[in-house]
């Protein structure tokens, strides 16, 4: 959500072919906005073995809810356990998520308002 908040509105989008081997690190996926254009890495390393087609019509779906119809893909992991061991998690996540917001003044939006609220009051 930060992503795409920091971006704009969302008017283009590129994704990978299901099939396609990702690296951790590296894109999945480019998005582009009046604002910004660039890369959407994966945190994990796999396989794409499916992709939201609805985006390519309608890439305002990031926007609008990135939680839910706006997903971008779906990846097959090559390591979940040794990916998820070196993910940021729980209360160090949220603490650098914050820093990040605040530093940056990112404005979220209501959904990540919401969840936030349950962490910071």
């Amino acid at each position: 959500d930060i992503g795409q908040a920091r971006a704009g509105k969302i008017i283009n989008i590129r994704i990978k072919k299901p099939g396609r081997k990702v690296a951790k690190g590296k894109p999945y996926a480019s998005l582009e906005s009046g604002k910004w254009t660039g890369p959407v890495p994966a945190v994990i390393e796999g396989e794409v073995v499916e992709r939201n087609e609805e985006l390519f019509d309608n890439p305002e779906l990031i926007n609008e809810d990135p939680y839910g119809k706006g997903w971008i893909v779906r990846i097959k992991p090559t390591d979940l356990e040794r990916d998820l061991k070196e993910l940021v998690t729980g209360e160090e996540a949220i603490r650098l998520q914050k820093e990040y917001i605040d530093r940056e003044d990112v404005n979220c939006g209501e959904e990540l308002a919401q969840i936030s609220k349950k962490f910071y009051t």
